[in-house]
């Protein structure tokens, strides 16, 4: 092993809240950007947080890869 700085690129956000529609949002970086921050600023226990197509930049990478979606329930 080794220790890799990776970069990330963009992610959504999925943010659903019970018996609502869920809000998708894309984000570009690793810091919410304004668009994203009153979604994540929304968060209440009972709300899920999805963050989908996440892209990171790993070095040697010419091109970012996706990761796999992580979810979160807030309690």
């Amino acid at each position: 092993g080794f220790d890799a700085k990776c970069e990330v690129a963009s992610y959504d956000v999925v943010h659903i809240v019970p018996a609502r529609t869920a809000v998708r949002v894309t984000n570009k970086g690793a810091r919410y950007t304004p668009e994203v921050r009153p979604v994540i600023d929304a968060a209440r226990p009972g709300h899920t947080y999805i963050f989908d197509d996440v892209k990171v930049r790993c070095p040697g990478d010419k091109i970012a890869r996706t990761l796999g979606p992580m979810t979160f329930k807030i309690k």
